[in-house]
Formats: C-alpha cells, structure tokens, sequence
C-alpha cells in the first residue's frame, strides 16, 4: 500500500469523480457540496489542500498529523459535519467515500434523522485517474 506522502492529488480528476459518484448514488439530487477531509501537518497547507480549497463547491476539512505521523481528528470532523447536516436536514442524502471502519457511529446518527447514507466503492483504476504515485 502506498504512503499518504507518496500520492499526488489531481484536485479536478477527484472531484469530477465525487460528483459522479454522487450523482450515482442520489439520482436528481442536488449536489450540495463536496467535503473533502485530510490532516495537516501544524495546520500547514499542502499544495494539494491549496488545490483542493479552490476546487468549486468543496470545502477542505483539516485534522491534524500527531508527532508519531499519525491524523488526528479527521474522524471526528467527518462524523461532526455528518451529524449537523443530518440535524439541520440540510442534505437528504450523503455519500461517503472512505477506507476508514471507524465511522460507523456517526452513519448511525446521520441515518436516524433520515438521511440516506450511502458507502461509495470505487475501482482502483478509477482512483488512479484521479492520484497518481510519486
């Protein structure tokens, strides 16, 4: 498996593609906005957080990297942001595209209040228009 650090982002490929993973999942819903989460090392942004910030309809999330180089509290805004669309009832759907198995109890939450929470799989040949490895 690939480091973080040995991925390279192409902001434009990766949120073409969210869009089309949103659109397959909530047919004639409308796009709200693509939240996209990573941490940071002391709050510095990479070039891929500065290209991904400027991408139309996106909002960069930012945890944080601990010293032992491990993201802290990515989770956590994931789950936050979820649960306040969720209670607000400002999205009907939201599609998840994670690796992570940590996040089942904010799917909960978001699922109680009536939001269709949809899991993305996505091809690995598709995940490689959109990264490419250093």
């Amino acid at each position: 498996a690939a480091r973080r650090q040995d991925v390279l982002l192409d902001a434009s490929a990766a949120m073409a593609l969210c869009r089309e993973l949103a659109a397959a999942a909530a047919p004639g819903a409308q796009l709200l906005r693509i939240y996209w989460y990573d941490a940071a090392v002391r709050a510095d942004l990479t070039a891929e957080h500065r290209s991904v910030a400027r991408e139309p309809g996106c909002r960069l999330r930012l945890g944080s990297v601990s010293a032992a180089g491990v993201q802290k509290g990515v989770d956590t805004a994931i789950v936050r942001d979820l649960g306040t669309l969720a209670r607000h009832r400002a999205v009907s759907d939201a599609v998840l595209v994670t690796g992570d198995e940590d996040l089942h109890t904010g799917l909960d939450e978001a699922q109680e209040w009536g939001v269709r929470v949809h899991l993305a799989a996505v091809r690995r040949d598709r995940i490689l228009a959109a990264i490419a490895l250093q």
